[in-house]
């Protein structure tokens, strides 16, 4: 899944016709490329797994198990999804990974953030705690060398969508302001649109992609 900016990206379920490049979670994506002037369908070449499995230790143990699966791309958590901090990775961890990922033949990692982190809330103090917890995650992917973290959007919860749109965009530029030296990129999930959450139509990717900076 594919967005352009150079460190914020977008993915979603396919509709019935595309060509299939990833799944995850049990949900068939297809490849979105989004660039500064227009929103592209790139089917890519071939279609790629990734197996969703919680990890432990830098994500190590989930390498072996998503090679046992026959995948060769792994989605994982690099700390507890629903803690706001983590273990840190320690630099023997790091290279663990790194060298579990070329042993295993795995060439795509992907982390996937906690899912306390909300960009949209209007409570002040857990929005810090998301953006904290954000800029924690983009580090945290960039010790492994890990290219992507994927983020839900966020919920305004009682307020409204343009508020919680323009709450979004604005902690993605200070994120991505944040980790201007990293080279992991925010990727953008599509979501169902349950309750308030944003983030369900390409059109609202679009709109938050199109407000990042950088």
């Amino acid at each position: 899944v594919f967005a352009g900016g150079s460190r914020c990206r977008a993915g979603g379920r396919a509709p019935l016709g595309y060509k299939l490049k990833h799944t995850a979670t049990g949900a068939i994506r297809n490849s979105v490329a989004v660039k500064k002037s227009t929103l592209v369908v790139d089917p890519g070449p071939a279609a790629q797994v990734k197996a969703f499995l919680k990890g432990r230790a830098a994500g190590l143990p989930r390498n072996e198990a998503a090679k046992r699966a026959g995948c060769d791309c792994v989605q994982l958590f690099t700390k507890n999804n629903n803690q706001w901090a983590g273990k840190p990775i320690t630099g023997e961890d790091a290279a663990r990974f790194k060298e579990s990922l070329a042993n295993l033949g795995i060439g795509h990692p992907i982390a996937h953030n906690s899912y306390l982190i909300n960009l949209a809330t209007p409570n002040q103090d857990f929005h810090n705690k998301s953006t904290k917890a954000l800029i924690d995650e983009i580090q945290r992917a960039e010790q492994v060398r890990i290219p992507d973290v994927v983020l839900h959007p966020g919920s305004p919860v009682d307020g409204s969508p343009e508020y919680g749109m323009k709450k979004i965009i604005e902690s993605l530029n200070l994120c991505i302001e944040k980790t201007k030296d990293a080279r992991a990129r925010i990727s953008l999930e599509l979501t169902a649109g349950q309750g308030s959450h944003l983030g369900y139509t390409f059109e609202q990717i679009a709109e938050m992609i199109f407000g990042v900076e950088n």
